[in-house]
């Protein structure tokens, strides 16, 4: 827990109300979508700290050593037996958001199975009568559509675009969570996650080979951006923390330009290298909609990470980048 020099002016009754489970004991961790990146990597952070962790997945194979894996099925809101009821629900259950070309069918995919997997856990979590301390699902800072660079925190409206109706509707589902059976819940907003293990990093190395590095429109667009270690533990704070419900942008403090971005990464990989811009209309007339994933840009502050005395360890991009390439 962070020491009371970070508590930012908060008072001490403040500070000790929003810490007051600080010492919870973990029973049972339950994760919808618990084998992606961020999964696993919460998953091997919570082994040595809860009693029992479940992952609910469609293709139960048990690749975690100590782990209990239980089919789910979203389409039917169908969720497997489990010995013990669960006291902590993460849900980061989602299709990927970059994976296929976004045609209509495809879009209605990406929608229905973010908020297919909250209405799921929900009438789960009725019809069993559940007592759940904390339920966390996963957003993203596309809620905001594009803003450039300007500065913009948790209490900003959403904005225009089709992941911006993804994160709305998302985030619109947690309505259907009981207020009686669930203490707390949390929404996070992730930027960018930089992870040895992240697609973004494994797609530069056949042009970084050669010393190219290419960037989008003006490269000027902000992006939002957090190391795998700080997002595990700015969850691990969420779950310590006693806010009834909570808004979370899940971002490094520190910023970055699209171009200044891929600049830092070349110049930990070449010594030599050379940017360039691949025009905004080619990068429309190419993957048409889905341009928003490259040529939009937040600058999303994590102001109530900041507030409520998270520190992070990894707050400028060189030194990210460097631990992940």
């Amino acid at each position: 827990m962070p020491s009371s020099k970070h508590c930012n002016g908060l008072s001490l009754h403040i500070y000790e109300n929003i810490y007051s489970n600080k010492f919870m004991k973990i029973k049972h961790l339950v994760i919808a979508g618990g084998s992606g990146l961020i999964g696993e990597a919460l998953v091997n952070h919570f082994k040595g700290q809860a009693d029992r962790i479940t992952i609910l997945t469609r293709f139960p194979k048990t690749s975690f050593s100590g782990v209990h894996e239980v089919f789910w099925d979203i389409a039917s809101e169908k969720v497997g037996e489990m010995e013990t009821p669960p006291d902590v629900i993460i849900n980061l259950a989602g299709a990927n958001i970059g994976e296929k070309r976004w045609t209509s069918k495809r879009k209605k995919v990406l929608l229905q199975s973010r908020v297919a997997s909250i209405n799921t856990l929900s009438r789960w979590i009725k019809t069993h009568n559940f007592k759940v301390d904390y339920f966390i699902t996963a957003s993203a800072v596309g809620y905001y559509g594009d803003r450039r660079c300007d500065k913009i925190d948790e209490n900003e409206k959403s904005g225009a675009g089709f992941l911006a109706e993804i994160c709305k509707q998302w985030e619109a589902a947690i309505a259907s969570i009981d207020s009686n059976l669930v203490s707390h819940v949390a929404i996070l907003r992730f930027g960018i996650v930089l992870s040895k293990d992240s697609a973004l990093i494994s797609k530069m190395v056949p042009l970084s080979l050669m010393g190219l590095y290419p960037y989008f429109g003006d490269g000027e667009q902000c992006v939002s951006w957090i190391h795998i270690h700080d997002v595990v533990h700015a969850v691990s704070h969420v779950m310590k923390t006693n806010n009834r419900f909570q808004v979370y942008n899940v971002t490094s403090p520190f910023v970055i330009s699209h171009k200044q971005f891929i600049k830092e990464i070349a110049l930990l990989k070449n010594r030599y290298f050379f940017t360039f811009s691949i025009p905004s209309w080619v990068i429309k007339m190419m993957v048409g909609e889905q341009c928003e994933l490259i040529l939009f840009g937040q600058n999303a502050i994590p102001k109530k990470l900041i507030e409520e005395g998270f520190t992070f360890e990894f707050n400028h991009i060189h030194a990210a980048l460097k631990d992940v390439i």
